[in-house]
């Protein structure tokens, strides 16, 4: 088994998202600060940038994009990540909201446009948790 296999999924987590922080300042000169109003420049860059990903590069986007969501989640709210059924899940977030799919949901967004919001879904966590 190699070094990138005993990973966990909260290191993975880490690392993908910072590395989707620092692509996007790279590629767009936004500052993504794993702050809850972070996901509202995530949101511009989808629509204004990433709305023609190609179909391979869709899904790393998609996994990065996701874990970011996590960890700004994570972050703000607190929880845990965990991977059922392979997977990636965020867990105990707050205390109060059972499980949350951050990475399926930035799937949902790339693929079915802005009705996924993004916004819309941390503001619903945060709703759970009780914050706001």
């Amino acid at each position: 088994m190699g070094e990138q296999d005993r990973k966990t999924t909260e290191e993975i987590a880490r690392l993908l998202s910072e590395q989707f922080a620092h692509d996007m300042m790279e590629q767009f000169h936004l500052d993504l600060d794993f702050s809850t109003r972070s996901i509202e420049k995530v949101e511009w860059i989808i629509e204004n940038h990433l709305s023609t990903a190609r179909a391979g590069s869709e899904e790393r986007l998609a996994v990065m994009l996701g874990y970011y969501l996590g960890e700004v989640i994570l972050r703000n709210l607190g929880g845990r990540w965990v991977k059922e059924n392979d997977i990636p899940t965020l867990r105990d977030v707050g205390g109060r909201v059972s499980a949350v799919f951050p990475v399926t949901k930035a799937i949902k967004r790339l693929r079915n446009g802005a009705g996924e919001s993004l916004v819309d879904y941390c503001a619903e966590i945060e709703k759970a948790h009780g914050a706001g």
